[in-house]
């Protein structure tokens, strides 16, 4: 059970058997970029990244308004779907000039089943223990605040799938892997592919930090993308 009401940032679930590590880069004063993991309630656990489309307050703001929407769900979360719905309609009443692509994902403890629902975000990445492979998981989706209700509502679809012992996913902003030179433009989803596999078994502290320094060696740690974020979790 997870400790209900518990702000959480990050580290070891131990009653769960879960690790979980959020990594932000920030770059300037105003958040671009934010990952995020806590309690949902006794037996689900969220995991949240999210960007903003341009570097400008309002964009900032808006970022900031989809996480502590997501956060303020609490008791009352339903579905990823209807979460980020709400929160679409929100930002489109404000007409603010900017939209959000996040990736928003909850764990049931107990069942091991993850759902994870994509606004328009990088995919999933996610490590089989089993089969030593990585699939990428991206659901259908547009950024919050990117379209009215309607057609939100029907470009969104949700996925769902249970998680081994030894598994990891990790989750990130658009920034995190943009390289810093065309010809490094197409390697990183197999220098990410590669690393994952090597230090999957590591904690997701040393993970992350590990992939961070990676990422500067890449080239994807440009001027222009300092601001990134990151969420992993392991099964235990």
């Amino acid at each position: 059970m997870l400790p209900h009401g518990t702000d959480i940032p990050s580290g070891h679930f131990p009653s769960v058997g879960c690790d979980v590590y959020p990594r932000r880069r920030m770059g300037e004063a105003a958040c671009y970029a934010c990952s995020d993991c806590f309690p949902i309630d006794s037996e689900r656990l969220a995991l949240f990244t999210g960007g903003a489309s341009t570097k400008t307050e309002p964009a900032a703001g808006m970022l900031a308004k989809v996480r502590s929407g997501i956060r303020e769900s609490g008791a009352q979360f339903a579905s990823i779907c209807g979460t980020l719905k709400t929160l679409n309609e929100g930002m489109m009443r404000e007409q603010v000039r900017a939209f959000v692509p996040c990736m928003f994902a909850v764990l049931n403890v107990a069942t091991r089943e993850l759902s994870v629902g994509s606004a328009g975000s990088e995919p999933m990445v996610v490590f089989s223990h089993k089969t030593r492979k990585v699939q990428r998981v991206n659901p259908r989706g547009v950024a919050v605040g990117f379209s009215a209700g309607p057609v939100f509502e029907r470009s969104f679809e949700e996925q769902s799938f249970t998680l081994d012992p030894g598994d990891r996913i990790v989750m990130y902003t658009s920034e995190v892997f943009e390289a810093s030179n065309s010809e490094r433009a197409g390697s990183g989803d197999e220098m990410l592919d590669t690393f994952v596999r090597e230090n999957a078994e590591r904690s997701s502290a040393e993970f992350l930090g590990m992939l961070a320094a990676q990422m500067a060696t890449h080239g994807a740690t440009t001027q222009d993308n300092l601001d990134s974020a990151m969420v992993t979790l392991r099964l235990r």
